[in-house]
């Protein structure tokens, strides 16, 4: 689903985007389409270039909504990968070429999918929006004490 998302952003395509990505996410990306488009902005090539390690599930959730018989499920989901943007030039014959390379990278990419859960059957899975990873780092609390103390 990454490629497919990422591809789909660049091109502009906005009911393909409505089907894979949930409510405010799908709000989010369009807008930021619509800028691209009103401010004259070049289309756009994501393209994928490899997986840089595992892709790896790291947290699988689910809870029960106050309205009976509705649930979510969420998992977040690990892509460390290398991608590239480039702007999307348009050749004499109206074919698409490459064009100049704007960005390569290498990231990981923090995906959280979720799906409705309605009277025990399960929907589609939809892509809920990105996160970062928590930093859990060490920090002083009132009193001067320091995380782990328990005196």
């Amino acid at each position: 689903m990454l490629t497919d998302w990422l591809i789909i952003v660049c091109s502009g395509d906005l009911d393909t985007l409505r089907l894979i990505c949930a409510d405010g996410l799908y709000q989010s990306h369009a807008a930021q389409i619509q800028r691209r488009i009103h401010s004259g902005g070049k289309p756009l090539v994501w393209e994928f270039i490899r997986y840089t390690g595992r892709i790896k599930v790291l947290a699988d959730m689910a809870a029960r909504m106050e309205i009976e018989g509705l649930g979510v499920r969420q998992c977040v989901i690990r892509v460390p990968s290398i991608q590239r943007l480039r702007e999307r030039l348009v050749s004499e014959d109206g074919g698409a070429k490459g064009g100049e390379i704007l960005k390569e990278m290498e990231t990981t990419e923090y995906m959280v999918m979720q799906k409705k859960i309605l009277n025990g059957k399960e929907g589609e899975w939809v892509l809920w929006g990105t996160t970062q990873p928590s930093n859990w780092g060490v920090r002083n609390l009132p009193g001067g004490r320091q995380a782990g103390d328990f005196k």
